[in-house]
């Protein structure tokens, strides 16, 4: 391999993990514009439970009407394995995942620990999502955070 070669695979790594971060950066943030840049148009991505959402649109759609119920969210990602061929990549990194729901009936802290599978591919704007796959290794807290209605629930007072 020459030299041009491992700085490619390196900017390639750097670019790629970089995007799985702006991902996290994403979401924690609700900056949905960002989420969107994220993916590529025709993306998909399937949830636990055989869950597929396709096209940008629909998953940012989607995640902003299942994120923007909570208090606060922490995804945090580490550990990525990333494969690079050409203009395609494989990447897989582990995800830590904090969702907060103040006063949720049973506990406001529900965290997931799982792992994110990627099929990225290289555009004239940088890396993108083609294919996302979420699968849980562990949870632990209160998973009626997902489910309690942030309409209903009692506020804390400020």
């Amino acid at each position: 391999m020459s030299g041009c070669d491992d700085i490619q695979r390196l900017a390639d790594y750097h670019a790629i993990s970089d995007l799985a971060v702006r991902y996290c950066s994403a979401v924690d943030r609700r900056d949905w514009d960002l989420l969107a840049e994220v993916f590529l148009p025709d993306a998909t991505v399937r949830l636990p439970q055989s869950v597929v959402i396709r096209g940008s649109h629909e998953i940012v759609s989607r995640y902003r009407r299942g994120l923007e119920r909570f208090d606060a969210t922490h995804h945090m990602v580490s550990n990525h394995e990333i494969a690079v061929h050409g203009d395609s990549a494989r990447h897989t990194c582990l995800v830590h995942a904090q969702h907060v729901l103040h006063d949720a009936p049973g506990g406001s802290n529900y965290v997931i620990g799982g792992r994110y599978t990627d099929q990225m591919v290289r555009t004239q704007q940088g890396w993108r999502i083609a294919h996302r796959e979420l699968a849980f290794i562990w949870t632990e807290g209160n998973p009626s955070v997902f489910r309690t209605n942030p309409d209903t629930r009692r506020r804390a007072e400020p």
